[in-house]
């Protein structure tokens, strides 16, 4: 039932009871309200900055795992074995998600509509009356979706899986395939920029909407929960252990920088994407780095391993898609303690 409060841009957490006992697993922060929710169906409100704390009955005792408002007066909250219910403002109906699956994300848009994500690729869209599936291209369970715009927007979830859509949710395509995390959280800013983060205390960021994906390891390793993003590329990441980070990329050299600046990493060019017949992977390395380039297909499957070696001046292979079939591919370049992930589009 632990709540903490910041009043600095999350710099410093103060403790604000709420005299509940049930673990909290998601907040809400709307104008006037706060609403919280956690396990055997708990809710609790409170609209004097934390001072009493009510509780809003759910009917349920399955457990909330996590709450999306787009207005005071209108939000979702998911949970355990398919639990979906609609917030008011001052009281939840439950609604009929149609699976048993574990419900572990949700997004609301300020129409009303929404999107809930769940455990073996659940996909499901609002339309302000019914619940309907959706298909995911990779079956993996899914933690988190947010929204750009009503068209665009990511979910990521298990294996350092990523899904993109740009049609507002009618379609998915892989983003980013094969990584070293289990994501548990993504925010956007922008149609361009996105970050996810989750096990390992690492974060993968893009600023070209989801063609490149950076990693970073900013020196924790505990495994991080939730990552949300508020103005100017500020955001905050907590996480076990008591673990909660802020993030600022105007803030050049603070213990916890992450921004887009990777001067090795963004002199790799991959050429022509979209590829017909081959595609270039070019760089040019200052000093001895050890570098590895992997290529692998959508389901993470390694098709080609480009280079395993150590390289020092110009670097450039052409490769043909002689053995290529039509389809996304990802460019997993690893250069010293240093990863990028380009997406490569192979037609024909």
């Amino acid at each position: 039932g632990n709540c903490g409060i910041s009043v600095d841009s999350g710099k410093v957490f103060t403790p604000l009871p709420t005299g509940n006992t049930e673990p909290l697993t998601g907040v809400c922060a709307l104008p006037g309200k706060w609403v919280a929710i956690g396990k055997n169906g708990t809710i609790i409100h409170t609209i004097n900055n934390g001072a009493n704390w009510n509780p809003i009955v759910s009917g349920t005792t399955e457990d909330f795992n996590a709450i999306h408002c787009a207005t005071p007066t209108s939000g979702h909250i998911v949970g355990k074995n398919g639990t979906i219910h609609k917030f008011t403002g001052t009281a939840v109906t439950a609604e009929t998600s149609g699976t048993t699956e574990h419900l572990n994300g949700i997004y609301e848009f300020a129409n009303g509509n929404a999107y809930a994500v769940g455990d073996n690729q659940t996909l499901l869209s609002y339309n302000g009356a019914a619940w309907t599936p959706q298909t995911s291209p990779i079956n993996f369970n899914i933690k988190d979706v947010r929204f750009s715009d009503a068209l665009n927007g990511y979910v990521v979830g298990a294996n350092g899986n990523i899904l993109q859509t740009t049609n507002g949710g009618s379609s998915w395509a892989p983003s980013l395939t094969g990584v070293d995390v289990d994501f548990n959280s993504i925010d956007v800013a922008g149609t361009d920029t996105a970050w996810a983060t989750g096990s390992g205390g690492i974060v993968y960021k893009t600023v070209d909407n989801g063609s490149n994906w950076v990693r970073y390891s900013v020196g924790y390793t505990d495994n991080q929960t939730s990552l949300r993003v508020t103005k100017g590329g500020k955001g905050h990441i907590v996480g076990h252990g008591g673990n909660g980070r802020y993030f600022n990329d105007n803030d050049a050299g603070s213990p916890t920088f992450i921004n887009s600046k990777s001067s090795i990493l963004n002199s790799i060019q991959l050429y022509p994407n979209p590829a017909k017949n081959y595609f270039n992977i070019s760089g040019y390395f200052e000093k001895e780095e050890k570098v590895t380039i992997d290529i692998k297909d959508a389901q993470a499957k390694l098709v080609k391993q480009a280079v395993n070696a150590y390289i020092l001046g110009p670097y450039n292979e052409k490769i043909t898609t002689d053995y290529f079939s039509p389809g996304v591919y990802f460019i997993h370049i690893q250069i010293g303690n240093q990863s990028i992930v380009k997406k490569l589009v192979i037609m024909k």
